[in-house]
């Protein structure tokens, strides 16, 4: 399963706390997959069409780009985290349909 490689080692100390919050988020995946699946693909087919026919963004679309781009990168900061957290980067990957 996915979710295994998030439980730490055994004997570390956080071990079981960390494993029943996988169990519980896994539950709770279970009915959320097919409802992300429902907006994840109309969703980035917006997406892939305002790339396709180069639609300028509104000020205020890039305006909460830019705000959610600094408010991602103090989170990160905050929680000591070097790794990359999207698959793509581009402005529109931070702007969702469901605003």
């Amino acid at each position: 399963m996915i979710s295994d490689e998030f439980v730490p080692p055994k004997g570390t100390i956080q071990r079981d706390k960390v494993e029943e919050w996988v169990k519980q988020l896994g539950e709770d995946a279970e009915f959320n997959f097919a409802s992300y699946g429902e907006c994840f693909i109309p969703e980035n087919l917006l997406r892939n069409y305002i790339k396709d026919k180069n639609i300028s963004l509104t000020v205020e679309a890039q305006r909460e780009i830019g705000f959610l781009k600094q408010k991602e990168s103090a989170n990160k900061n905050l929680a000591n985290l070097s790794i990359e957290l999207r698959k793509n980067n581009d402005d529109l990957s931070y702007l969702s349909a469901h605003q």
